[in-house]
C-alpha cells in the first residue's frame, strides 16, 4: 500500500489559516495578521529537514522501536496536557484541552498496537504515566505560554508523521496497511489540534497584547529545532 501523503507541502505560511477555512472557522483579523507577519516560512522548511532526517525504513524490529518510543511520548503528552486542562478556568478551553488529553492517550494505544504489528516480539505495550512531577511542580498557570509550546509541537508532529509516514516499507502487506492507517488517524488528529490550540490563541490574543510576542518567541524555537535537524542531516550526509 502507499504511503499516506498528508503532510501540508508549501507554502506553510498558510497553512494554519487553511485548516480554519476547512473548519469554517473566524479568524480574528490580528492573528491573521501574525500569522502572516511572522516567519511561518520556517514551517516549509520542516518538509526538507524531516525529508533529510527521517530514512526510509522496513526492518520490523526496527519499526517497533520507533512505535513504542512514539507510544511512550504520547502518553507523558497525554497526562501533561490533562493537567493543564484540570486547571483551565475556562469551561469550553477545559472541554478542548480535556479532549485533546484523551486522543493523546488514544495515540499511546495505536503507537503501541503498531508496534505489536510491526513486530510481535517487541514487548509489553507501556502504560500512560502520571504528569511528570518537574513539570506539575514548576507549571505556573501561564495557559498562553503553553498552548504556544503545544501548537507548534502539534505542528511538528503533523510534519514529522506524515514524513515518516512516507517512508516506512513494511515487508509485510497487512502490517504496512495496517502501520498506515494508523499514522493517517494520528496525523489527522494532530491537524485537528493544530486548530484547536489556534482556535484558542486566537481568542485569547484579542484581550493579551503580549501574545504576540509569545507567538514570536514560540516560532523562534520551533526555528532553532528545524535548524539544528537540518544541520545534523548535513553532518551526517
Amino acid at each position: 500500500m502507499s504511503a499516506v501523503r498528508t503532510h501540508p507541502g508549501r507554502p506553510s505560511a498558510a497553512f494554519v489559516l487553511n485548516l480554519f477555512e476547512e473548519a469554517g472557522a473566524s479568524v480574528a483579523p490580528g492573528f491573521a495578521q501574525i500569522v502572516r507577519g511572522l516567519d511561518w516560512e520556517t514551517f516549509a522548511d520542516s518538509v526538507g529537514a524531516f525529508a533529510a532526517t527521517i530514512r526510509p525504513q522496513s526492518n520490523p524490529q526496527a519499526l517497533a522501536r520507533i512505535f513504542r518510543h512514539h507510544a511512550e511520548t504520547e502518553g507523558v503528552g497525554a497526562e501533561v496536557i490533562g493537567f493543564v486542562a484540570s486547571t483551565i478556568a475556562d469551561e469550553r478551553h477545559r472541554r478542548t484541552m480535556s479532549r485533546h488529553a484523551a486522543d493523546e492517550r488514544r495515540h499511546c494505544r495505536i503507537f503501541s498496537a503498531m508496534a505489536d504489528v510491526a513486530d510481535g516480539t517487541c514487548g509489553i505495550s507501556p502504560a500512560p504515566s502520571p504528569a511528570p512531577d518537574a513539570f506539575v511542580d514548576q507549571y505556573d498557570g501561564d495557559l498562553p505560554s503553553f498552548l504556544c509550546d503545544t501548537h507548534f509541537a502539534e505542528v511538528r508532529n503533523v510534519f514529522y508523521l506524515s514524513t515518516l509516514s512516507e517512508n516506512i516499507h513494511h515487508p509485510d502487506v497487512l502490517a504496512q496497511h495496517k502501520i498506515q492507517a494508523g499514522l493517517a488517524r494520528v496525523i489527522g488528529d494532530e491537524k485537528r489540534h493544530v486548530l484547536s490550540t489556534a482556535t484558542i490563541l486566537n481568542e485569547l490574543l484579542s484581550g493579551d497584547p503580549l501574545m504576540r510576542d509569545r507567538l514570536a518567541s514560540g516560532l523562534a524555537g520551533y526555528a532553532a529545532f528545524i535548524r539544528e535537524e537540518a544541520e545534523r542531516a548535513a553532518a551526517a550526509s
